[in-house]
C-alpha cells in the first residue's frame, strides 16, 4: 500500500490504532510498511500500537495526549502548578498522577510521566478539553499543590517558597487544600498546610 491510500483509509480517523489494520486487506504488510513511514517521520508513533498523521499533529494538545497515553489519569505536579501560576517555571515535561504503575513514555511531543498513587488520593481533577475539543482530566488548584508537596517531598514552607517559588497562593482556597491534605495523611504535609494557612 501507498502512503497516500494508508493516508486516504485514515483521513478521518486522529488516533490510528493498530487494531484498525485488520480491517484491511494485507495487514502484515501494512504493519511493516508503517514501521518504515514512521522512520520516515511520515507517521508519528504516540506509543505501541497508537499513532497519528505528522500533518495532524497540531490538532491535540499535550494535556489531551497524557491522557489517551496512559489511563486513568489527570495531569498534575509540575504541569497544573505551571498552568495555574503557582510556580513560574515553565515545565517542559507533562506530568500526571495515576492509580497505574509509574510510568515514562517519550514521543516526538516530549516527555510523558505518570506518578501513581493510592487510589484514596485520585481525586481533586476536573474534566476539561482543550483547544481541540478534546478531553483531559487536571488537577484542581488546590490538588496540585498537595500532589506537587507529596512527589517532590517537600518538608518545610520555606522550602516551598523559597526552592520551589510558589506564588499566587492566596488564590487558593485553603479549607480545599487542608482537605486533600488529609486524604493523603503525610506529617509534614499537614504541617506545611498548617502554616499555609497562618499566613494567609
Amino acid at each position: 500500500m501507498k502512503f497516500e491510500e494508508f493516508k486516504s483509509h485514515f483521513k478521518n480517523v486522529l488516533l490510528i490504532k493498530s487494531d484498525y489494520f485488520d480491517m484491511i486487506p494485507n495487514n502484515l504488510v501494512i504493519r511493516n510498511q508503517v514501521t518504515q513511514w514512521v522512520r520516515k517521520n511520515l507517521l508519528i508513533q504516540l506509543r505501541r500500537g497508537v499513532y497519528i498523521l505528522k500533518e495532524n499533529q497540531n490538532r491535540i494538545s499535550k494535556f489531551a495526549l497524557a491522557h489517551i497515553l496512559y489511563n486513568p489519569s489527570y495531569i498534575s505536579l509540575g504541569s497544573a502548578m505551571s498552568f495555574y501560576g503557582l510556580i513560574p517555571d515553565v515545565v517542559e515535561q507533562v506530568t500526571s498522577i495515576t492509580t497505574k504503575k509509574t510510568y515514562l513514555f517519550r514521543n516526538a511531543f516530549g516527555v510523558f510521566t505518570f506518578s501513581h498513587i493510592k487510589k484514596d488520593a485520585f481525586n481533586g481533577f476536573s474534566h476539561e478539553k482543550d483547544e481541540h475539543g478534546l478531553d483531559f482530566f487536571i488537577a484542581k488548584p488546590e490538588k496540585a499543590l498537595i500532589d506537587y508537596i507529596y512527589f517532590n517531598k517537600v518538608k518545610t514552607l520555606d522550602e516551598l517558597f523559597e526552592s520551589h517559588r510558589l506564588q499566587a497562593f492566596e488564590n487558593l482556597d485553603l479549607e480545599m487544600v487542608t482537605e486533600f491534605a488529609k486524604k493523603i495523611s503525610t506529617k509534614y504535609i499537614i504541617n506545611i498546610v498548617k502554616d499555609l494557612n497562618k499566613i494567609k
